[in-house]
């Protein structure tokens, strides 16, 4: 009788100690893909302000003339997807520009921009992570 009871304490205590374990596992699962989760979150927000700075470097490199920049599109690091799209708001009238017509003088050299970064790799996360800003710059 008594070796059947210390069987069965056993055996007890191993399925205990397993369950326990595969808890711990889970959770370190859950903590590991929301780790991922901020990481590439906070990085579509960097990426953000510097798909702005690359857009308004490509417009003051091709200047808002004859060829304006309307759209811009990039990938950083592999798996960030960049998109841009440019407005501007002037008072002469270039037929090759996105264009807003101006009602003051302090509006005119502006220029909208809406940008849109998101996580293009489905294997590191199967949610869709996106981050979209609209910003207005003087130029």
């Amino acid at each position: 009788m008594k070796s059947g009871f210390a069987m069965i304490s056993a055996i007890m205590l191993l399925v205990l100690i397993s369950t326990l374990g595969m808890f711990a596992m889970k959770l370190s699962q859950d903590n590991t893909e929301k780790i991922v989760t901020l990481y590439l979150r906070e990085q579509t927000e960097l990426h953000t302000t510097s798909a702005i700075q690359m857009t308004l470097l490509e417009i003051a490199n091709k200047g808002y003339g004859t060829e304006c920049v309307n759209e811009f599109n990039t990938t950083l690091d592999d798996i960030y997807q960049v998109e841009v799209k440019v407005y501007y708001i002037f008072d002469s009238n270039n037929s090759n520009c996105r264009m807003f017509d101006t009602t003051s003088s302090e509006q005119n050299g502006t220029v909208i921009l809406d940008v849109n970064v998101q996580v293009t790799d489905e294997n590191i996360l199967p949610e869709k992570i996106s981050y979209s800003k609209r910003v207005i710059e003087k130029l």
